[in-house]
């Protein structure tokens, strides 16, 4: 009986938040099967921001962002690559939106750049790794903003995480604010994808600590 009083009371004091599940999917699309999207900056216009709104269902820590880019226009292109800089927020962005990785806009992730091939289109899946970002139930915006290169779209993957909401983009020289209606909606899913791990809430655990305390206390009374 000592040894199960002395086990409950140790489960009682290591009760701490751990991982509930495996390194996966939060939030995203199919990356199998990426199809030409929107252009960032195309030849002849300002920089146009792009957005992916989505809502996290649950406590979690992001380890990994990747997004499909690929290049437009083969062998028309006034560079010979294209930059673009990927950032996460839960704000909408307010321009002015940098085209090139020189000069990062906030919560920026990583750059990226692609490199054109003569007369083809290229497409490349940009994996942004060991990130380490906590984030609480909430609505959050994936950004990717750049130079010569299109954002791919793709189908959206459903996950008990997290869920996919608008698609948006702006001009950030012309109407780029911290709300909705100063940005177009986009009718398909840019293509990304948001890998990490889904942590427990601290009320799972501080109910386990509660029921593990009290099923001390009946074994003592047991025992007196």
């Amino acid at each position: 009986m000592r040894n199960l009083l002395a086990f409950l009371t140790f489960l009682s004091l290591t009760a701490i938040p751990t991982v509930a599940l495996a390194d996966s999917i939060l939030v995203g699309t199919d990356l199998s099967n990426p199809t030409p999207g929107p252009v960032l900056c195309p030849q002849g216009s300002n920089c146009t921001i792009r957005l992916s709104q989505f809502t996290l269902l649950t406590p979690v820590v992001i380890n990994d962002v990747k997004v499909a880019i690929s290049s437009f226009y083969p062998g028309f292109s006034i560079e010979p690559n294209g930059y673009f800089n990927v950032s996460l927020g839960s704000t909408l962005s307010n321009g002015p939106g940098a085209p090139y990785p020189s000069n990062p806009i906030p919560g920026s992730i990583g750059t990226g750049n692609l490199v054109f091939l003569p007369d083809q289109s290229v497409t490349e899946v940009f994996d942004f790794s060991n990130l380490n970002i906590e984030l609480g139930p909430g609505v959050y915006y994936l950004q990717v903003s750049g130079a010569d290169v299109e954002w791919d779209t793709a189908s959206p993957v459903t996950t008990s995480a997290g869920i996919l909401g608008l698609q948006l983009a702006c001009d950030p020289y012309l109407n780029c604010g911290s709300v909705l209606n100063t940005y177009d909606n986009f009718p398909r899913a840019y293509a990304m994808e948001i890998d990490g791990t889904v942590t427990q809430e601290p009320s799972t655990f501080v109910l386990l600590g509660t029921g593990l305390l009290g099923a001390i206390s009946g074994v003592r009374r047991r025992l007196r």
